[in-house]
């Protein structure tokens, strides 16, 4: 057999890839090596396995780790009597084989592929646990990108060219360019590495090949799950794309300045839909490795987008990670042993993580982690995230733990009731308290229709109604036709102006520079001011539509929302702007933050709140003990479903947190 037992849970095997020519036959020894800690020096492979339906056959033999002479001698060959046994791998594998190769010598490497006997699930789980060992004690990882196409060399042109003007901005007086390259290798992340947005002698806008660096992120390696840990704990990586090759920080330099760097607007706004851009930044990014804020949720919350054959490995392809917040890091609050098991469903480990995660950081900040998208599905328990599935929107309140609706941080109140209740194989019981009842919502929220533009301020969801009622109007509503800026509207908001409870609602708080801790009076009214304008832009923009050419049907154009028409609320709003100029498209770019893929929403009470895209009229509001935000329940079956976590102003601060707990009711997520 090719598989011998691994004797020890650090043993692993090794991949002796003989010498040969581009085009003979794939020939290797497997090494069984005792312990990864006497192994010899290797390299790792980073790879997409591909179509494993398309597949090449290598021949093996099997060999001692200090004896490299063939175990199994009998079969003529190249080689001598060695005998060597066909085996399968796909063509992805066999591909970065050959590159790899050399013509003269042998090469010792290590890929999952061939080293991992797949078919031993038992096998598979320990040898997976060992990953972020095999790689951080590599000599070099080699990223396998594919085989190259027509627009492989324009890219990698283009990304040398990025990586000297780059060089050129921070060493104008010139570096060499392998001191260079150390430098970047021993940077934390690259921002203060790229010219800025505003030089155009840096700019690569007009360059004809940028089009090819589309193609180049949208390679499959980019998406792919279990790449975040092979390149995070090695230095030395190099990436390979058919006959070219270059370092790995000068892929993430590039992609750096996609999204950050002198580039138009235009090609910004493009370069954030390529998701192959984001996820190589992220993945050099070592602020994640050390930042005490970054846990294994913030982790494999941001591991959603990336791709993974097996749904299980979208939490144990991040267990080897190296960040203080992952269950075998030094972080006490998530610090439990969890192992990759394979005889497990993955409803079994998603639920296995839920649960550690409430139970070991006494918080519920796994719930935030809940993305249903527009609708509900109630096939799984709908307080479990789905880690299988792309995400649809950010947290609300991303990395800084800033709100704090039950207090948590103060023990006197996250103490006093054990989290959760309860729990059983699909349901979570917890203590709470109602807050609010969902009475209006608006249509699920886009950035273009938020947009400072003509053709869409016509459309923009906060100029016009909420979603028309189901049950009907108030006793105490005149109409069924409800606006969505109720600037009239002060009952709940009479400590400050209802301006600024709009303008920090549809933010999520976030006033300059997006920083959700508290602001000054003065960044209070400097963001309130950015909101006025932003309002009487989208107004004017709306007007002119709405000022027909004399070849237009005057029935036919757009109409000026009704609450603007009123003049004391224009000139409250232009009040606003004069003592202080207002910043239009500021406040226009924050929205994308609160409003993006999401509804704003009205309670019964009057509170304005930002929700999630499945939030429906009639949802119940809830401050859960052990929760920062505020979640939308909605009941069934005798229990409840989480709709997700929401913002409501006037809630996000202990205001429901302070109540005894003797107020307190038990709510049963299904």
């Amino acid at each position: 057999m090719l598989y011998q037992k691994l004797q020890k849970p650090d043993s692993i095997r090794l991949l002796e890839l003989q010498a040969g020519k581009e085009q003979d036959p794939l020939v290797c020894f497997m090494l069984h090596v005792d312990s990864i800690l006497t192994a010899p020096a290797y390299e790792c492979i980073s790879y997409v396995w591909g179509d494993p339906k398309d597949t090449e056959e290598i021949w093996c033999g099997n060999a001692a780790v200090h004896d490299p002479s063939p175990l199994w001698r009998d079969v003529p060959s190249e080689l001598g009597n060695a005998i060597l046994v066909s085996f399968s791998i796909t063509k992805s594998l066999a591909g970065i084989l050959r590159r790899l190769r050399l013509s003269d010598a042998k090469r010792i490497v290590w890929a999952d592929g061939i080293c991992i006997n797949q078919q031993d699930l038992q096998e598979k789980g320990r040898q997976v646990a060992l990953m972020g060992k095999i790689y951080g004690r590599a000599v070099s990882v080699a990223v396998w990108l594919g085989h190259s196409d027509n627009h492989t060399e324009a890219a990698i042109e283009l990304i040398n060219v990025i990586s000297e003007r780059c060089k050129t901005f921070v060493y104008p007086e010139g570096i060499d360019s392998s001191d260079w390259l150390r430098k970047l290798n021993q940077s934390a992340h690259f921002l203060d590495y790229l010219p800025e947005r505003s030089d155009d002698k840096a700019s690569i806008n007009q360059d004809p090949r940028i089009d090819s660096l589309d193609r180049f992120f949208g390679r499959a390696w980019f998406h792919r799950v279990w790449v975040i840990q092979e390149v995070a704990t090695c230095q030395d990586i190099t990436a390979y794309c058919g006959a070219f090759h270059l370092p790995w920080d000068l892929i993430a330099l590039a992609a750096g300045w996609c999204l950050y760097g002198p580039m138009s607007f235009d090609m910004q706004k493009r370069y954030r839909n390529v998701n192959g851009i984001s996820n190589a930044l992220f993945m050099r990014d070592k602020v994640w490795q050390t930042a005490d804020t970054v846990t294994f949720l913030h982790l494999i919350g941001r591991g959603k987008d990336f791709d993974a054959t097996n749904a299980r490995d979208k939490i144990y392809a991040m267990l080897s990670y190296p960040t203080t917040g992952l269950p075998g890091g030094s972080d006490p609050e998530f610090h439990f042993e969890l192992e990759p098991d394979y005889m497990k469903t993955t409803s079994e480990v998603y639920r296995l993580v839920a649960i550690k995660s409430i139970q070991c950081r006494r918080d519920l900040e796994i719930l935030s982690y809940v993305d249903h998208g527009p609708e509900l599905n109630d096939t799984w328990p709908t307080w479990i995230p789905r880690w299988d599935r792309p995400c649809t929107v950010g947290m609300l309140d991303q990395l800084s733990q800033h709100f704090d609706a039950a207090l948590v941080k103060e023990p006197k109140y996250s103490e006093s009731v054990r989290i959760p209740l309860w729990s059983d194989d699909r349901s979570l019981t917890l203590s709470g308290i109602r807050c609010g009842i969902v009475r209006r919502v608006t249509e699920t929220m886009d950035h273009l229709d938020l947009a400072l533009d003509a053709e869409k301020a016509v459309r923009n969801p906060l100029m016009g109604s909420f979603r028309p009622s189901s049950k009907g109007k108030l006793a105490s509503e005149a109409t069924d036709d409800i606006a969505v800026l109720n600037l009239n509207d002060c009952t709940q908001y009479t400590a400050e102006s209802i301006c600024t409870a709009y303008a920090r609602t549809l933010t999520l708080a976030r006033t300059i520079g997006q920083e959700i801790s508290d602001p000054s009076p003065e960044q209070i009214a400097q963001h309130t001011a950015d909101f006025a304008s932003y309002i009487l832009t989208i107004v004017d923009l709306i007007e002119q539509n709405a000022s027909p050419s004399d070849s237009t049907d005057a029935s036919s154009a757009p109409k000026v929302p009704r609450f603007i028409q009123d003049t004391a609320i224009r000139e409250a709003l232009s009040n606003l702007t004069k003592d202080r100029a207002g910043d239009a498209s500021r406040f226009c770019y924050a929205l994308g933050y609160g409003c993006l893929r999401r509804k704003f929403f009205r309670t019964a009470a009057g509170h304005i709140g930002i929700g999630p895209a499945a939030l429906n009229e009639r949802d119940v509001l809830v401050m859960f003990r052990g929760g920062r935000m505020i979640y939308a329940l909605r009941e069934r079956d005798g229990g409840w479903s989480l709709v997700g976590e929401c913002y409501v102003h006037g809630f996000m601060k202990g205001e429901c947190g302070r109540r005894p707990v003797s107020d307190d009711e038990a709510f049963r997520l299904l």
